[in-house]
């Protein structure tokens, strides 16, 4: 499956796309998770903060999880220590 050239955009856009993204799926893997905080048993939601990425992501053309390139290097970033 072809990933979204927005991904590989070296433009703001592009960069936007790729932060939106990854703090997406970010959220969606620890939403609904029990945590237990100074004896308390809360589960998280981040319902509402994924409804919200997904809608700008929608803005700037991308489908909800669409596939991702994150096995390439993203625009702008350095690696190494």
């Amino acid at each position: 499956m072809e990933t979204n050239p927005i991904f590989h955009a070296d433009t703001r856009d592009g960069e936007l796309a790729r932060a939106l993204s990854i703090a997406m799926h970010a959220l969606v893997v620890h939403n609904r998770k029990c945590f237990e905080i100074e004896g308390e048993k809360i589960t998280s939601d981040f319902t509402r903060e994924i409804a919200v990425a997904r809608n700008a992501l929608a803005l700037l053309g991308v489908k909800a999880f669409e596939t991702l390139p994150y096995l390439q290097p993203i625009p702008g970033v350095q690696r190494g220590d």
